[in-house]
């Protein structure tokens, strides 16, 4: 063979040699292979665990990707995202979403691995995945821009998911609800770019590290948890719609102020919070605010005369009251009526914070000491040290209800202490 022929042969065998290098190396490195010719665009899992490939169904933008569904449940237990995609030519694609729904009900995942250009995690996303235990680097890393906008959670009834919660510390979407229900989620940490709370985000969890920030404008019901033990700060002055339910009996959190809510719901039975300011924003009391085992002892509220309603029970069941401090001017004899109509067994003092108002105008309010004391009959001696204080103003009585202030099951009429400040 002449030898220019047999060089020119080395150099094509060469080149041939380097390019198969090439392809194998990116083969070796591509973990997901990319099919868009068909009408439904896939993924498919490369060198796989156990033989069978995952194979998910996608969208695809120019280069970006957004995962929907999946075609093939492989062997594999580990849903690593992360892993580079190419085309069966090479070229790169991004995962940049997760659609709703795309991986609920896939019992065998078991870890989760976000790539690092993921952006959007839809509603439902891993609903019911109940193996899974871990989601690298996070439940919602901070490079998510959208997470959960609509539809149940993106991690409901994921029953073995361990991890803390974070979420709301750079820009982000959300909306939805159940984000986290069902999980064991101990601790959730909600930043400043989260506004609102939806519901039943922590239903049947074992929360019980809550951590929120200034910047929080709603907190929707059926967020509670049994086993929630802290909540810090207690409530941002942010904070506008409160319909959050507080039932742990665990629960630290001796006193709460709501000095900007106008909008309230829920309860704070069987809890430990024992002081409560209600906002002059609050004009309106939920029906069963303090039903079943609160240990209230205090509560102050602010819009005294601006009250519009009181729910049916509001402040039932205060069975440690010591204490009402009105800060401005009386309200409707129907809505001081309502608020200690149904409150049984107690002994509270009520502060008034200005005397005029039309406190000592109310029907109901007795400020003669010899009437005092006939109506409180034999009881009157254990209370002739309060009788003589210079701030006591008298006794009122509220219709339709047992007495506030001292037992007598026989009575009818509410006596309600008043003293001033």
């Amino acid at each position: 063979m002449h030898p220019s022929r047999h060089t020119s042969l080395c150099i094509v065998h060469y080149a041939l040699c380097i390019a198969l290098v090439a392809l194998c190396a990116a083969s070796a490195d591509a973990d997901w292979l990319y099919d868009g010719s068909g009408s439904t665009k896939t993924l498919t899992e490369l060198d796989p665990p156990g033989g069978t490939p995952w194979v998910l169904k996608c969208t695809v933008s120019g280069q970006d990707l957004t995962l929907t569904g999946v075609s093939t449940v492989g062997s594999g237990t580990v849903m690593d995202l992360s892993a580079p995609v190419t085309d069966a030519e090479g070229a790169p694609y991004a995962i940049v979403g997760i659609g709703s729904g795309a991986f609920s009900g896939k019992k065998t995942i078991t870890k989760v691995v976000y790539p690092d250009t993921l952006r959007t995690i839809g509603g439902e996303a891993f609903k019911e995945c109940s193996a899974i235990n871990l989601v690298l680097p996070a439940l919602v890393p901070d490079y998510i821009t959208s997470f959960n906008t609509s539809g149940r959670g993106v991690y409901e009834n994921c029953t073995a998911i361990t991890q803390d919660f974070s979420i709301g510390f750079s820009p982000i979407s959300t909306g939805g609800g159940q984000w986290i229900r069902n999980t064991k989620v101990a601790r959730a940490d909600f930043g400043p770019y989260i506004t609102t709370i939806p519901s039943f985000v922590f239903e049947a969890t074992a929360l019980k590290d809550l951590r929120l920030s200034e910047g929080l404008v709603t907190f929707n019901d059926g967020s509670n948890s049994g086993s929630l033990t802290n909540v810090f700060p207690a409530f941002p002055l942010t904070l506008k719609t409160l319909k959050q339910s507080f039932r742990s009996s665990s629960l630290v959190l001796p006193e709460v102020r709501l000095d900007n809510v106008t909008t309230l719901g829920g309860n704070f039975s069987s809890s430990t919070v024992r002081k409560i300011w209600f906002g002059p924003g609050i004009t309106s009391f939920p029906s069963y605010l303090f039903e079943r085992g609160n240990h209230v002892t205090n509560i102050t509220i602010c819009a005294t005369n601006a009250i519009t309603s009181i729910g049916s029970s509001a402040f039932a069941a205060l069975g440690e009251m010591e204490e009402f401090t009105f800060m401005g001017p009386a309200p409707t004899e129907n809505i001081l009526n309502a608020i200690f109509a149904n409150v049984a067994t107690l002994k509270p003092i009520v502060r008034v914070s200005k005397l005029q108002g039309g406190w000592l105008g109310l029907s109901g309010l007795e400020r003669d000491l010899s009437v005092i004391r006939s109506t409180l009959g034999n009881s009157a001696a254990q209370y002739e040290s309060i009788l003589a204080r210079d701030d006591f103003l008298g006794l009122y009585t509220a219709t339709g209800g047992k007495r506030v202030w001292m037992r007598s099951p026989s009575t009818t009429p509410t006596w309600l202490m008043l003293r001033k400040p």
